[in-house]
């Protein structure tokens, strides 16, 4: 239901471009995932300072496993390979963020040594408007992981 919603809204055309921006920063993960030519999902790691701690934060903007690919360990592979590649690039902490009703999500994090460090709250005060668009685009710049490491790729669509 979220994925149809999302669809519906601009996201999709903002979304591309938001990830061929951050490509700019050489640190930035932009990685499709593959087993054996088909996509299994999809990882988006930005960085940025917290200056006045003199810390580095990477954050997950996006982690996503196609749902036929859900409950294998991909998730938490990613993660693992995220880590794994922030630490090589100076990261002093790693974020990541799931809706509270994603259940599964939070106990991949949880299970992977994640914490809970902030809580947002909203309140609805209006009925908003659902506003209708195209879909976007592909990823201009991308990493296509494999998990044997077989032909893993950089490119661009």
């Amino acid at each position: 239901q979220y994925l149809i919603e999302w669809l519906s809204t601009s996201q999709p055309d903002v979304f591309p471009t938001s990830v061929a921006e951050s490509t700019r920063d050489p640190k930035t993960i932009a990685e499709l995932w593959e087993d054996h030519g088909q996509t299994v999902g999809f990882l988006w790691v930005t960085f940025y300072e917290i200056v006045d701690y003199s810390i580095t934060v990477a954050e997950v903007r996006d982690l996503e496993v196609s749902p036929e690919f859900h409950r294998r360990g991909i998730g938490t592979q990613m993660l693992e390979h995220a880590e794994n590649v922030v630490r090589s690039h100076g990261a002093d902490l790693l974020r990541s963020e799931t809706e509270t009703a994603n259940v599964a999500s939070q106990r991949m994090h949880e299970k992977y040594g994640f914490a809970t460090y902030h809580l947002q709250y909203e309140k609805l005060l209006t009925e908003l408007p659902r506003k209708r668009s195209g879909r976007g685009a592909c990823v201009s710049n991308f990493f296509i992981w494999r998990p044997d490491g077989v032909g893993n790729e950089a490119g661009g669509v």
